[in-house]
């Protein structure tokens, strides 16, 4: 009687040794999975930060070169700079594509954050062939486009500060892009626009 019941209080105490590392394995399974993605997060994170002093910067060493005489001339910029600074935006708008795919592939997405993915998306692209083109690009700090940008830079920073959750299905996830990417210039204007108006009530 004493050696079958040691015997199974030696194969309750082992069945419960294999429920605890089972469990604990699946625990640290899921903790390992969360602190990567916290990982990217952040990694992500201070890459578009990057990104957003890069637009600055770039826009600022632009107008450097303003030499016009008049509102519609060309920018007269020596031809190593320019290619330069095309190169940074071109470098700047590449990243903050990745960004923008990485976003609207792991989240399911507000209309909000949707604009405002779109939005910033587009104003890297407007820097970008502002240079290309030489044509003069200022948004200053009292301006409603400095306004904007900044604007969405915190909504952007905010989703990726956000919890991941559960990403959505691959046909929603094109469906983020296709939304995303049909934004354009008119678009950024007529959010300034609003702006203006709603500043001059």
């Amino acid at each position: 009687m004493d050696y079958a019941f040691e015997l199974y209080k030696s194969g309750l105490s082992l069945l419960l040794l294999v429920i605890s590392w089972v469990f604990g394995q699946r625990l640290l399974v899921v903790w390992e999975r969360k602190k990567k993605r916290n990982e990217v997060a952040i990694a992500t994170l201070n890459e578009f930060q990057r990104l957003y002093g890069e637009f600055k910067l770039v826009g600022r060493l632009w107008r450097r070169f303003d030499h016009r005489q008049s509102p519609e001339a060309l920018m007269d910029v020596p031809e190593a700079q320019h290619w330069e600074l095309h190169c940074r935006a071109a470098d700047a708008e590449s990243r903050m594509e990745a960004i923008v795919v990485k976003l609207a592939t792991e989240r399911k997405l507000s209309d909000e954050e949707v604009r405002a993915l779109g939005l910033i998306r587009e104003c890297f692209q407007m820097l970008r062939r502002a240079i290309r083109d030489r044509r003069w690009f200022y948004w200053g700090r009292h301006s409603e486009e400095y306004a904007l940008f900044n604007e969405l830079a915190v909504t952007v920073a905010s989703m990726l500060l956000a919890d991941l959750g559960t990403p959505p299905v691959r046909h929603v996830a094109c469906e983020n892009v296709r939304r995303i990417t049909r934004f354009s210039e008119a678009d950024v204007a007529s959010s300034v626009m609003r702006r203006n108006d709603a500043s001059s009530y």
